[in-house]
């Protein structure tokens, strides 16, 4: 097991105390041993420069000489000569004022050192000086305190170094109980899914509803399983990774839609321009919470009850909404909805399902919440942000004055549409429209003229041989193309459409697509 947070540091921390600790009795000694010497050295030098004033017999120019010497590194100084009248201490009667105790003796240093004098027939003189061996120790402690607040930062960077390591080490430790979960997971759920995957082949067409229905949860459970691989793992897929969300809501609304039980009503309403939309997400996981919010609806719904889903395309983010008349949630408890192991009016539940939805939405970088009036209605809002949109999106349709609309569609209420919207920006006499892909094949050498000027707006499904992305395909590169069609739900024109860089047109958006003439 990985080592807890909080020992491992305490571990740094004593560390580091045991570390400085250490640094200061090396400071101390070093600067213990450095007054040592220096004072030693100085005490020889000073007795040296005192012998050749004792040969000469300059007694004054000693006692200045050793007065300066005390006042500057010395506490107290002896002369001592058989001489007694030479005899004298500094400060004066020095010898009187001295203890022995143990104190004095660990913080006090005394050094003796002989003069020289070459012409004295009783024999030499001797200085003894004494210094305080703690002289430097005020310097010593604010060394150690520099060098304490200077390795602040790098304390600082061996405690991130620390977190990123144990960080490290739990996601590993995760990865593998995760793995190992992950198999015995699999491995008891393969041998009863493919006996229930044997079930809808036995079933009569009588029961074509409950057919579909068993058919889609044997799918998700699929989804499931395969989603534990090592290779396919949930966590990786929807770290960074924006995919499309349509394709997601409507898989999700058909299967909500076979899960409904006949005694109650079920709507949805999917934005048409979400279809452009990529938003982080995991496509089963987003099925199963959505299902399982909806599951948490009908059992709250009495007969004849309306559940509803709705996505809306807000521009930067999309908001998806679950709302029933069922029996609502109190007020008291409605803040505890998303705590895990939180459940209320429901026998069996777990308390965790809407907990697991606001872990993975929150993951997506989105926020789920939960309006609710008791015995009324409650309203659950999911908002995701949108990362990107398609290369074939089309947010608005900018045309020059001098741009030739081509409209291309076999329904009479679709070029009257256009029509009108391109009088509404004075460019109807600009707009050629064309019922038939014959007629617009016809005009084919004059687009090559002036390419850049025209503007093709086809429809997909001319009820001809020929679809109007073929029909595209075939124009001028340099033209601007569209491609209008209520057949944009269908991967297959989405991916071709962004491959060829052709821009896609929901039918549906004709009416509130917004034009600027530049």
């Amino acid at each position: 097991m990985v080592e807890s947070f909080p020992n491992r540091i305490k571990q740094f921390e004593q560390k580091q105390m045991v570390f400085s600790t250490i640094g200061l009795f090396i400071i101390l000694g070093i600067s213990m041993i450095a007054n040592t010497l220096h004072m030693q050295s100085v005490a020889e030098q000073s007795t040296k420069f005192i012998s050749r004033m004792v040969e000469i017999g300059d007694f004054r120019e000693v006692g200045l000489i050793l007065q300066e010497a005390r006042l500057d590194k010395f506490e107290v100084i002896w002369y001592r000569s058989p001489n007694t009248a030479r005899s004298f201490s500094l400060p004066p009667n020095a010898e009187y004022f001295t203890d022995g105790s143990f104190w004095r003796s660990l913080t006090k240093e005394k050094v003796t050192f002989p003069t020289i004098d070459k012409l004295s027939s009783i024999g030499p003189d001797e200085i003894i000086f004494e210094y305080s061996r703690l002289r430097l120790i005020p310097y010593a402690l604010l060394v150690w305190i520099v060098l304490n607040l200077v390795s602040i930062p790098q304390t600082r960077y061996m405690k991130k170094r620390i977190l990123e390591q144990l960080e490290n080490d739990l996601g590993a430790e995760k990865g593998l109980l995760k793995a190992e979960l992950a198999r015995q997971i699999r491995h008891n759920l393969r041998t009863p899914l493919a006996a229930l995957m044997r079930i809808p082949t036995r079933l009569p067409d009588s029961v074509k509803a409950d057919k579909e229905l068993l058919i889609s949860t044997i799918g998700q459970i699929k989804s499931l399983i395969s989603s534990l691989d090592e290779d396919k793992k949930s966590d990786s897929a929807s770290a960074n990774n924006s995919v499309e969300i349509y394709d997601s809501l409507v898989s999700a609304v058909r299967e909500i839609a076979l899960s409904i039980p006949s005694y109650l009503k079920f709507e949805s309403d999917i934005d048409d321009s979400i279809v452009s939309a990529e938003a982080t997400h995991v496509p089963f996981e987003l099925r199963a919470l959505l299902g399982n919010i909806v599951n948490n609806s009908i059992e709250a719904t009495t007969s004849g009850g309306l559940i509803k889903l709705s996505a809306v395309d807000n521009g930067g983010e999309i908001v998806i909404s679950i709302k029933d008349g069922g029996r609502g949630i109190a007020s008291e408890i409605i803040n505890k909805v998303f705590e895990n192991g939180f459940t209320s009016g429901k026998a069996g539940g777990t308390g965790i399902g809407l907990y697991h939805a606001k872990q993975w939405i929150e993951s997506w970088g989105g926020k789920i919440g939960v309006n609710s009036q008791k015995d009324f209605e409650t309203l659950v809002t999911i908002t995701l942000p949108i990362k990107e949109r398609a290369k074939w999106y089309v947010p608005r349709l900018k045309l020059n004055q001098d741009s030739v609309i081509v409209i291309l569609d076999d329904q009479l209420a679709a070029r009257h549409l256009w029509n009108e919207k391109m009088r509404e920006v004075a460019l109807s006499a600009n707009t050629k429209l064309f019922s038939s892909s014959r007629e617009l094949l016809s005009l084919k050498n004059k687009f090559s003229e002036n390419p850049e000027r025209y503007i093709f707006l086809l429809d997909f499904d001319l009820n001809e041989e020929i679809n109007g992305l073929d029909l595209l395909s075939n124009l001028p590169t340099e033209s601007q193309k569209f491609l209008v069609t209520g057949n944009f739900d269908q991967f297959d024109i989405r991916s071709r459409c962004s491959r060829d860089g052709v821009f896609l047109i929901p039918k549906s958006q004709i009416s509130t697509l917004p034009i600027i003439v530049r």
